[in-house]
């Protein structure tokens, strides 16, 4: 509509002075989005232009195979009323899909909408994870279904799936030839296209995403209040999770219970070796696990009998130009600590071992030694003041002795474990929002019961151990890797390092190349701790993840060689 047309049909002749300038503000703010489209383009490279394309053609309704440009395509935006200087969220929403985090940044541009269809969106990523020997593969077995010259060297696979479109080989609703071809290069990507087909039912409104699909995305946030948030049910129906989580410890715990299952399995096994260590009180009669089946009466257990498609559990974003901060605090020297505590021989192997393992998963890694209770506050609070926008997670490394939910600085004063994670709530670090934040505490959670020349308790060496009345701060995206479930010992061995530290190294090394994601690892980490004694058999450990991951952390591949680990 032209802008003369509309204004006058608000103001009146009579007004020509107002008139006048409610025109000049008009067109000054057009003119404004004018040059952000600009600067957008001159920022965006052919394949980008593509890929813009190729999100809006649902949207424009037209073959956008012959757009070259960005602005001409903006153009098509504007005339269907789709982009506009009132409304440019959808520019948002295109620049967010294709990682371009950056731009949305320098523009100042507001949140996103949701108007790209999830069907576009799927392609999308799977063309994302599509290499140049995969698409050959799939071009070959397309040659009967596509003219030959529809397949030639310059088609990218963007191109490949709007002519299999145009073909009725592809649509939202008819996926049986993509998921073939795909499957035969690519099992994992067949999944992606599989759970799509699964859900495609909810999801399948091709002029947007649907009602149901935004109320659904938006309800993880809006049930998870910023004071406190419910962690996954298992960990919720732990007690001593509960009382870090939720409020003081006030009772005496009756028994112990672990987040994945396969470590209290592991812990079962060893309840006979040793005489009054932690797996002691891990019988398979213990009154928590008696309780946690009653508990699940309301909770509808037949569902738990029915597979959980490994696609329906969702998966992290890691397109960040960096993977994230990963921040390591090793506390060695605490000869002047009050009350007195050990120095921890072995511990700068830890801290070695993290920084290269992390900054080989693509980290920004440092390391702060011997910190005082004050310094690892003030580093958390200078490491929640920086821009995250740009990263996709957060590591934070604690490595120092410990009591039942709370850390020791080397000048003795404990920082209770929620001061390390409370920083970090969506409330608190707007650019973490949505993002994993994964926390790893070397530490003991009781007072020691055991010594030993070469094999050290990470634990107070008073013997009056006190429980903090503070409590674990639970927030979303938030995982907490600790060495050692409550009223037990973390074992560490002068010379080698920690028994968990080590097994999380060596473990990340292993498997992130296979695209484990980060609970199975986890899962291992328990299973190899748990194997692990002293001389005399009689020291055991076992890990304790705790989290209120919505989805799955898998880490990319890296490109570089693995770094070897300290020994």
């Amino acid at each position: 509509m032209d802008l003369t047309v509309f204004v006058n049909r608000i103001y009146s002749k009579a007004n020509f002075n107002q008139l006048s300038n409610v025109k000049t503000g008009l067109h000054g703010q057009m003119m404004e989005f004018q040059f952000v489209l600009l600067g957008v383009e001159q920022a965006l490279d052919t394949k980008d232009v593509e890929a813009l394309a190729f999100l809006c053609s649902d949207l424009l309704r037209r073959d956008l195979r012959g757009v070259t440009a960005a602005c001409e395509l903006f153009s098509m935006l504007q005339k269907e009323d789709l982009l506009s200087a009132e409304d440019p969220s959808l520019l948002t929403e295109l620049l967010t899909i294709c990682g371009h985090i950056k731009l949305i940044r320098e523009h100042r541009l507001p949140p996103a909408s949701s108007n790209v269809t999830s069907y576009r969106k799927m392609l999308f990523e799977l063309s994302e994870e599509i290499t140049q020997e995969d698409l050959k593969s799939i071009k070959f077995l397309l040659q009967k279904n596509l003219p030959r010259s529809r397949l030639d060297e310059t088609t990218t696979m963007f191109k490949l799936l709007l002519e299999m479109e145009k073909a009725d080989e592809l649509s939202h609703s008819n996926l049986e030839t993509l998921e073939k071809v795909v499957g035969k290069i690519n099992p994992k990507l067949k999944s992606k296209i599989s759970h799509y087909m699964k859900t495609q039912g909810t999801h399948s409104q091709e002029t947007g995403e649907s009602r149901t699909e935004s109320v659904k995305l938006s309800m993880p946030e809006q049930s998870l209040p910023t004071e406190q948030s419910p962690l996954v049910s298992h960990i919720s129906h732990t007690p001593v999770m509960q009382e870090l989580i939720c409020g003081p410890v006030e009772t005496e715990f009756r028994s112990l219970s672990f987040s994945l299952s396969q470590a209290s399995s592991c812990c079962n096994r060893q309840s006979n070796s040793n005489d009054g260590g932690p797996a002691e009180t891990l019988s398979s009669t213990n009154p928590l696990r008696a309780e946690a089946s009653d508990s699940t009466v309301d909770h509808k257990p037949e569902a738990l009998d029915t597979p959980l498609d490994d696609q329906a559990l969702g998966v992290y974003e890691m397109k960040g130009e960096k993977r994230g901060f990963c921040l390591i605090i090793n506390n060695y020297d605490f000869s002047n600590s009050q009350p007195s505590l050990n120095i921890r021989e072995g511990t700068h192997k830890d801290a070695k071992n993290l920084e290269d393992v992390f900054r080989w998963l693509g980290f920004e890694t440092s390391v702060e030694h011997d910190c005082s209770h004050e310094k690892i506050l003030s580093l958390l609070q200078s490491l929640r003041d920086k821009d995250h926008t740009l990263m996709d997670v957060l590591v934070c490394c604690v490595l120092s002795h410990g009591q039942l939910g709370a850390v020791y600085g080397v000048d003795g004063r404990v920082v209770p474990l929620k001061d390390l994670t409370e920083p970090f709530s969506g409330s608190r670090c707007p650019t973490l929002r949505d993002k994993p934040k994964l926390f790893f505490v070397q530490a003991c959670q009781d007072k020691p019961r055991q010594t030993c020349a070469s094999v050290q308790a990470d634990g107070d060496v008073d013997s009056d151990a006190r429980v903090p009345k503070d409590s674990l701060h639970d927030a979303a995206d938030i995982l907490l890797g600790m060495s050692s479930v409550p009223y037990s010992l973390s074992y560490r061995d002068g010379k080698q390092g920690t028994w968990y530290i080590q097994s999380l190294c060596r473990n990340l090394l292993q498997l992130v190349p296979r695209e484990a994601d980060l609970l199975s690892i986890l899962t291992e980490v328990n299973n190899d701790v748990s194997k692990m004694s002293d001389q005399t058999g009689t020291k055991r450990q076992i890990p304790q993840p705790a989290f209120s991951l919505r989805k799955k952390v898998v880490f990319p591949v890296p490109k570089a060689p693995a770094p070897s680990l300290s020994k």
